[in-house]
């Protein structure tokens, strides 16, 4: 197997602009900033994000955690399953932020993203935040939000009570702090 090294790269001119701009604009990196400001700057990145891939639908649901009634977003893809006896493969998306910043809403493009790019139905967990919901509350909603996709199949486009595969699948980002 053999190994591209990134050194001596440069970010292609998009990004290299993104990253010009966000360095004019200031401010402390995510580690070294109050909580408040790491979550506010959050939002500042949605303009780089571009369109958002259309859906056939997209849902919004509250389900149970162990500690609070939680938001999910339910996304199926243009590219669905057509026929009523066809299953659909499921795609659990957990949005990045470390645990303490971010949430389905300035996650919506990747997640939209997901599920046109593999014709999954993409079900997005908000889990509760640290330091307001400590660990393991933020883990916990997590398993919770899976929990409820694998429960829930036939609801989210399953057959059977499972979906295509007997398994759903669980995707999570990172974006560094």
């Amino acid at each position: 197997m053999s190994h591209k090294s990134s050194q001596g790269r440069r970010p292609d001119a998009q990004a290299t602009e993104v990253l010009v701009q966000r360095a004019a604009a200031g401010g402390l990196p995510m580690h070294l900033a109050s909580l408040p400001a790491s979550r506010a700057a959050q939002w500042e990145w949605l303009p780089y994000m571009g369109d958002l891939a259309p859906m056939a639908q997209v849902d919004n649901r509250f389900i149970a955690a162990p500690t609070a009634e939680i938001p999910v977003r339910v996304y199926r893809p243009l590219k669905a399953a057509t026929a009523a006896d066809e299953a659909q493969p499921a795609l659990v998306a957990f949005h990045g932020g470390c645990w303490v910043v971010g949430n389905i809403d300035i996650s919506e493009r990747p997640h939209r993203d997901l599920a046109a790019a593999t014709g999954c139905v993409v079900i997005a967990v908000n889990y509760q935040k640290a330091p307001e919901h400590p660990f393991p509350v933020p883990l916990d909603d997590c398993l919770a939000g899976y929990e409820w996709v694998r429960a829930n199949a036939t609801d989210l486009g399953g057959t059977d009570g499972a979906f295509r595969g007997a398994s759903s699948v669980g995707r999570g980002d990172r974006y560094g702090g």
